[in-house]
């Protein structure tokens, strides 16, 4: 399972990006999301790991649209979720204008809205 995103492969966190001299707007590195799982009803019983989304990043500049691409299944969602905080990543970072996405809460809404205009 993978997710496609249209466009190229983003630099290293700790370099400096640029797009026309204009810093990123949501920088994603490193996204992993694992789901374990319970294969039978009595506890204790075996688990499995699914991997929903594996090693994911991109940037977003200010008045661009990204768009992820991929079959039923590949993490589409999973990677959105984990975007907007409405789950916890297994491993990675979600960063707005280079500051930690904060977990989604209604007071974050208008605040966050404000700063993508």
């Amino acid at each position: 399972m993978s997710v496609s995103v249209s466009h190229t492969a983003p630099a290293p966190l700790h370099v400096a990006t640029t797009l026309q001299g204009r810093e990123p707007l949501v920088q994603v590195r490193n996204l992993v999301k694992h789901y374990v799982t319970q294969r039978g009803l009595l506890p204790g019983s075996a688990t499995s790991v699914v991997k929903a989304i594996d090693d994911v990043s991109f940037d977003i500049y200010p008045g661009e649209t990204l768009g992820l691409v991929g079959e039923s299944g590949s993490g589409k969602s999973t990677t959105g979720r984990n975007l907007l905080q409405l789950e916890r990543p297994t491993r990675g970072l979600c960063l707005l204008r280079e500051k930690m996405l904060p977990g989604f809460r209604a007071r974050h809404c208008a605040r966050c809205a404000a700063v993508c205009r």
